[in-house]
């Protein structure tokens, strides 16, 4: 159907679509893009909450105490974006 020249053509194609679209870079001679890639596998790879233990609850990220020894939860302020719905009168 298609001749080999064509499927050539469409290989150097997609070729330079991919290279325009999603330039490829390699690490410098300093290895400064190795570093950044590592620095970001490494924060991707930690989790989200480094705790003591598995069953560990943390401590409270507004007071700092311990929430093995006193779990508790802080009412949060109202957002003030929605201030001008408490004036709001229903009769």
């Amino acid at each position: 159907m298609y001749g080999e020249s064509a499927a050539a053509d469409g290989a150097a194609a997609f070729e330079a679509l991919l290279d325009a679209d999603f330039p490829l870079t390699t690490p410098g001679a300093d290895g400064s893009l190795l570093t950044e890639w590592a620095r970001d596998a490494l924060a991707l790879a930690l989790p989200s909450q480094i705790v003591c233990r598995e069953d560990c609850a943390g401590l409270c990220p507004i007071c700092g105490e311990d929430l093995n020894a006193n779990p508790h939860e802080h009412e949060r302020e109202p957002d003030p974006r929605w201030g001008k719905l408490s004036e709001l009168k229903f009769e």
